[in-house]
Formats: C-alpha cells, structure tokens, sequence
C-alpha cells in the first residue's frame, strides 16, 4: 500500500461510475513518485471523483493512494489478483483531488478515437434515458458495466440473467445477423444485382464488419474476442462455400483464442461458450 503518492501517466480507458459518482481510469506509461522503474506496474486502475474534462489519450498527474490488486475474499471465490495480472494492472486505487491535465494529444490515435466513440455514446444514452436504466443501456451497447448498481447486479444475478450484461456472442451474432441478412434482403431487391452478383457473400462481408465494429466499440474483451473469432469462421466459410457449422471451426476458434489469451482457458467464460456451442452444433449436425 502507498499513499499519498503523485502519480503520472496516459488515460488508456474511462469509464463512469454508478450515478455519476465519478469515473474509473485506467492509466498506462506510468510513473509513480518514489518509486524506480522496474517496481511500476505496466497499468494502474484509478477511481476518480472530479474527472470534468478528462477523455482517453490524456496524460495526467493526480495525488492518490494505491493498494495491490484483492486475493479472493474466500477459497473458490473470484480472484481479482488473477483477473488484474492478466489485464497488465498491477495496482488499484483512488485520486485525493481532481487531476491536472499534462498533455491533450493521444499517443495511439486509434485506440483513443474508439475510446472518445464510446464516452459520446455513453454521454447520449446518460442523457436521452436517464440512471438506473442508462447503467443497463451502457453495459449493453458499449461494455461498460461500472455504472450498474449493486442491486440492479444482484438483481440480474439471482435471476439468472446477469451473462446478457457482458456482450459476447449473443450480442455480437444478433447483431452481425440483422446486418447479414438486412443487407442481403436489399441487395436481393435488385434483380440486376441479384441475378449476377454473389450477393450472400457481400452480405457476409457487411455482417463481419459490423462484428469487427461492434467488437472494438465493445471494448474487444475476451467475450468479444472469442465471438468475433466464431463469427468470422462462419462468414469465411460463406466467402468459400462451405459449411458455417462445424466442430473443426469451434476448435480452430478455440485455438486461436488460446494462443492469444491462455489464461482464458480456465475462465467460465470461455468454458460455458465453447460448451454450448459444441452442444448447438452436434445437435444441428444430428438434426441434418
């Protein structure tokens, strides 16, 4: 634990909290006071009350106290230790005042565009519909999940519901799928181009954009990753003639997952997707 402590780096990521209770940062290229090089960690997670002005790509310098990730808070419960270690945070914490702005250009242009697409979309959901139901709307269209109350969570939760609040493949499918066959319905509405183009294959590639989109606007956490892995094998398969619908593309999915992200192996994120769609494909395979 360390506090006070003066603390420099790049906002990589910014999201609102509950209520507008202000905002949680994610800080990269840190610098720590009193603290040399090889004992900062890649990122620090940072609560912030006053964040007027603040957008991703931002240097900063705030005052804050820091504490290493949480162990779990009994044996088989979530650990938070694991989770962070894997996302490159290695400290959490909380700003004692607002945080004075170094410097306003972004040093990844792309990633900090996306990230300014999601806080104005979050920005139009808070003021088109209001708390609690904008926390629900964020979480659904953009990721972003600190927003929701802790009774609305545990409500979701003891209901049964609370995998819809993290978007993966139903999400990112319904979504790739209205796209697919919307654009495949108007291309089929013209004779010329229906007759003499491989509409279907068009309409293939419009659903994996969409996907790409969505993934990225989404945050590209491993759900994501892992639908937008699945969905494209279906789509290429559409590209090249063959079968969506194979246990060969789960595996190769799983595979390239893997390669990228190991530790999702033991996640039961991944365990419960991969799990229902090899159920859904034997079954489909049996029917057919």
């Amino acid at each position: 634990e360390i506090s006070p402590v003066m603390i420099e780096g790049r906002i990589m990521a910014l999201e609102d909290l509950e209520n507008g209770k202000g905002s949680r940062a994610i800080l990269e290229d840190v610098k720590i006071e009193k603290l040399t090089p090889d004992k900062i960690p890649r990122r620090v997670r940072l609560a912030l009350r006053k964040d007027e002005g603040l957008m991703p790509g931002q240097h900063i310098r705030v005052l804050a106290g820091l504490n290493p990730p949480f162990p779990p808070v009994m044996p088989g419960a979530f650990d938070f230790q694991r989770y962070m270690f894997f996302q490159g945070i290695g400290a959490v914490g909380f700003a004692f005042k607002a945080p004075e702005i170094l410097e306003e250009m972004p040093s990844s242009w792309l990633s900090s565009f996306i990230e300014r697409q999601r806080r104005t979309i979050d920005a139009r959901i808070q003021a088109a519909v209001g708390y609690p139901e904008a926390a629900i709307t964020m979480a659904l269209v953009t990721g972003r999940r600190a927003a929701i109350s802790d009774a609305d969570n545990q409500s979701m939760s003891d209901s049964g519901l609370a995998h819809l609040l993290s978007i993966s493949g139903l999400h990112i499918g319904m979504f790739s799928g209205v796209v697919f066959f919307l654009s495949r319905f108007l291309m089929a509405c013209i004779p010329g181009l229906a007759l003499r183009r491989p509409i279907k294959k068009y309409a293939a590639l419009l659903g994996f954009l969409a996907a790409t989109g969505y993934s990225l606007l989404a945050g590209f956490t491993i759900p994501t990753q892992r639908s937008l892995i699945m969905i494209g094998l279906v789509y290429i398969a559409i590209l090249f003639d063959r079968s969506p619908l194979s246990l060969r593309l789960v595996a190769f999915a799983a595979f390239v997952l893997l390669l990228f992200a190991p530790e999702s192996l033991v996640t039961a994120s991944f365990q419960m997707s991969f799990s229902a769609v090899i159920g859904l494909v034997v079954f489909y395979d049996a029917l057919r």
